[in-house]
C-alpha cells in the first residue's frame, strides 16, 4: 500500500541527535522514541519512502 507506514527501530553508532532526527523527519518520518541509554530510535516512516532511508543510513 502505497499511503501505509512502518514502524521502526533505528541503531546508530551513536545517540542520535537533532542531524538524524531532522533527516527523517524530512523525508516524512515521525520520531516515537529516542531513549538516551542506547544508540537507537524508533520512528513511523512512509513505506514508499523506505528506499531513501536505506541508501542514505
Amino acid at each position: 500500500m502505497p499511503d501505509s507506514s512502518l514502524d521502526v527501530i533505528i541503531q546508530f553508532t551513536q545517540a542520535p541527535g537533532r542531524a538524524e532526527h531532522d533527516f527523517m523527519t524530512k523525508h516524512g518520518g515521525t520520531l516515537r522514541k529516542s531513549p538516551p541509554l542506547i544508540n537507537s530510535a524508533a520512528y513511523s516512516l512512509p513505506a514508499k519512502k523506505l528506499d531513501v532511508y536505506a541508501a542514505t543510513r
